[in-house]
């Protein structure tokens, strides 16, 4: 266990000479207070306000039925509803770059040790928020419903029908068109 625990060490300590490099040459271009790695949750902050305001405006235009959601995707890209080419493409964007930026953050903490002692409760309530935005990434792709969406919701299912837990209680939602419904 000794011995482990010195791998991790040294793992960190060469990933946090890596980090220091980076952030020097980011402070030589852009300035101390204006280095984005040094503000990483604050830019996760501002994108999950992006995402949350572009996706309360993009799901008014949105059809929730099964047979009408692919069809309003293609409605708000040709911005059939107003902006929504523009909304929906800032909200794709804003939710990748969140989630780049949240698992930088992260990594970043990890690296410099934030993540002990009186910092233990923020360590814990950020991984568990961590997966929270998986769960809405993929929630949200799911959103779509083109084949790909499909596709990756079947085989998203039969991962979790794989776990003891469920034991093939999910897949059956999903084996033909019919058994998809709005009540998903």
């Amino acid at each position: 266990a000794l011995s482990r625990l010195m791998r991790v060490d040294a793992v960190r300590r060469v990933l946090g000479a890596l980090l220091y490099a980076v952030e020097g040459a980011f402070d030589r271009a852009f300035g101390q207070a204006g280095n984005p790695w040094r503000h990483l949750g604050g830019l996760g902050f501002f994108l999950f306000w992006i995402v949350a305001v572009t996706g309360i405006y993009v799901y008014i235009g949105f059809d929730t039925r099964v047979d009408g959601a692919h069809a309003s995707v293609e409605r708000l890209s040709s911005n059939a509803f107003p902006l929504g080419s523009f909304a929906r493409s800032l909200h794709r964007y804003a939710s990748d770059a969140f989630v780049l930026v949240t698992l930088l953050h992260l990594a970043r903490e990890w690296i410099l040790g934030r993540y002990a002692h009186f910092r233990r409760f923020s360590w814990l309530s950020g991984v568990l928020a961590l997966w929270l935005v998986f769960a809405s990434g993929i929630g949200g792709f799911w959103l779509v419903w083109d084949r790909i969406a499909q596709y990756s919701l079947i085989a998203t299912m039969e991962w979790l029908d794989a776990l003891p837990v469920f034991a093939g209680a999910l897949i059956r939602n999903f084996i033909t068109p019919d058994a998809v419904n709005d009540r998903l």
